[in-house]
């Protein structure tokens, strides 16, 4: 969605994904560099932004983030699979995690990406809702309206989906500007 806006913008974007065997509940990584750029890897400490889906893997990429770049992430807990099966282990505390990020940056938002995709009419939109985050940072590249665009041509003819992802992403923005006051 990200890519497909910077498209429509015609923005030059280049976007690499790694999938850590994430059937199995291993991680999905994805990096999307905007401009003129070599290639897709972000280097450490080369990120303005780090999205993140889950508190956890935010520590685990957080070395990708500039200083002080923008952290946004998923404040709803998601317990990796993997800890089912260790029988004594436990999910950090949000504030545990925490400690390990702000040695990087103080802009740290966390959202409540389930409730507002709750909200919104479809949990499946957590991820536009952190898009909403991403696009409210101010001097972001990339317009409201191209995000539109690009929320057309992928679901084009469903109009429902259209709008339930267009909500998510209102959500999203609105609540990271409420959050950056």
């Amino acid at each position: 969605l990200i890519g497909n806006s910077a498209l429509v913008q015609e923005i030059y974007v280049v976007q690499s994904e790694i999938h850590g065997m994430a059937q199995r509940g291993g991680v999905v990584n994805t990096e999307i560099r905007l401009g003129p750029v070599c290639g897709p890897l972000i280097p450490d400490a080369g990120a303005d932004v780090l999205l993140s889906f889950e508190l956890g893997e935010t520590a685990r990429a957080i070395r990708k983030i500039k200083p002080n770049g923008y952290v946004i992430m998923n404040s709803h807990i998601i317990v990796p699979p993997s800890l089912g099966i260790k029988k004594d282990a436990k999910y950090p505390e949000t504030d545990s995690i925490l400690s390990l990020i702000k040695p990087y940056t103080d802009k740290i938002y966390l959202i409540d990406a389930f409730d507002l995709a709750k909200q919104a009419g479809d949990l499946r939109s957590q991820n536009v809702v952190l898009c909403g985050a991403l696009f409210a940072i101010p001097d972001f590249p990339l317009t409201i309206e191209s995000l539109k665009q690009a929320l057309n041509i992928r679901f084009k003819g469903n109009e429902k989906v259209v709008a339930s992802n267009m909500k998510a992403f209102e959500l999203g923005y609105n609540k990271m500007k409420e959050m950056m006051k």
